[in-house]
């Protein structure tokens, strides 16, 4: 027996920027997964990059352990998830330009199973699954999710030496980056990204320098010339639902909220 499964994905973006020492909040709504949100003084553009998941899964394909069914769903592979890079490089950093991100599932922050925080650069997370109909959970949806932001710079003033190179940011979106352990693909796109950034001058390289730099220069006012990208993946996932009244349909939902600080 086939189960037919609508996996759906939000993303709801805001945008805060300070002017003149006062606040404005831009709330971007909730936007369906291929849909864009920019900041309207442009600072970072924001994209969902996958289209919403309709799945179906085979009762035969399932492990039955203690009335739970469990189904394997690591041949659908990888999915981009959110991905974002600034607008234009940067003359210097300031308000606007270093995003805090983070997930949910209506309202309520991802279950990580196996501890860990959402910052960090590999996390393993879990979503409840519902019924549509009856609006009812009935099981859970585990993956794997893969983040990392990756900043290059570009003609510095005197009394600042930076590698050349992208180097991997650690702070408010991703704690702890580890440059030897982030999967190629990710690196990859991380590349692509850094060069959508408009105005990139002449010293700006998109290639990995396997380092780590502060997220901090993001919002500080020292470091000049900066480009910036954000990119995640989900994988390896996972579905759980009951092996007793087992629902036809099953939907999962996830979101993800963008601040620009």
């Amino acid at each position: 027996m086939k189960f037919k499964g609508f996996f759906t994905f939000f993303w709801v973006g805001h945008f805060f920027y300070t002017f003149q020492a006062f606040a404005d909040v831009l709330d971007g709504g909730e936007v369906r997964f291929n849909g864009y949100v920019t900041d309207e003084a442009p600072k970072w553009t924001w994209q969902v990059a996958s289209e919403d998941q309709h799945w179906t899964v085979d009762v035969a394909d399932a492990v039955n352990r203690e009335d739970t069914l469990l189904f394997d769903l690591k041949e659908r592979g990888s999915l981009p998830f959110l991905e974002g890079h600034l607008y234009k490089m940067a003359e210097r950093g300031g308000p606007g330009f270093s995003p805090h991100i983070s997930f949910s599932n209506n309202g309520t922050p991802f279950s990580l199973p196996q501890g860990g925080s959402l910052t960090d650069q590999h996390f393993r997370a879990s979503v409840p699954v519902t019924d549509p109909g009856s609006g009812k959970v009935v099981g859970a949806l585990s993956f794997t999710l893969e983040q990392a932001m990756g900043i290059s710079l570009g003609i510095q003033g005197d009394g600042f030496q930076q590698a050349k190179g992208m180097y991997l940011a650690g702070g408010d979106s991703v704690t702890q980056p580890q440059p030897q352990t982030l999967s190629r693909g990710l690196m990859a796109r991380l590349s692509t990204l850094i060069l959508m950034n408009r105005d990139t001058d002449s010293e700006i390289s998109a290639v990995s320098n396997g380092q780590v730099l502060s997220q901090s220069v993001l919002f500080g006012g020292r470091v000049m010339n900066i480009a910036a990208a954000y990119a995640s993946t989900l994988s390896d996932f996972k579905l759980q639902l009951p092996a007793n009244g087992t629902p036809s349909k099953w939907q999962a939902r996830l979101a993800v909220t963008v601040t620009e600080q």
